[in-house]
């Protein structure tokens, strides 16, 4: 069985074109929903174990992102301990890094 291919015999550059073009008109439309808070948060969502490691988000998951506030549920009382005390500073540094300091500036961990 031959595998799936959409755009099989279409000229990439071509393609790449249309997404370019497209871009713009996607990214004002998100803003006019006034739907950034939630993108960001679904591309934070989906890769947070990429930014905090693999360690931190089995026992870690975002929750909310609001106005530069993220917060963060941890499984464990002695891990939100940890969180809190020695991983706090780098890992928003961390998410800064990925989303932009004025995306989130306030971490905050709370069991859940």
């Amino acid at each position: 069985m031959r595998d799936f291919q959409p755009f099989a015999g279409h000229d990439s550059r071509a393609i790449d074109r249309g997404v370019k073009r497209a871009q713009p008109v996607v990214e004002s439309l998100i803003k006019k929903l006034g739907l950034q808070e939630r993108v960001r948060q679904s591309t934070l969502s989906s890769n947070w174990p990429q930014i905090v490691g693999d360690g931190v988000a089995k026992h870690a998951q975002p929750v909310s992102l609001r106005n530069g506030t993220l917060i963060v549920a941890v499984d464990h009382p002695v891990w939100l301990q940890e969180l809190e005390r020695y991983h706090k500073a780098l890992l928003l540094q961390k998410l800064q890094q990925h989303l932009g300091a004025q995306t989130i500036r306030k971490l905050i961990f709370r069991i859940g």
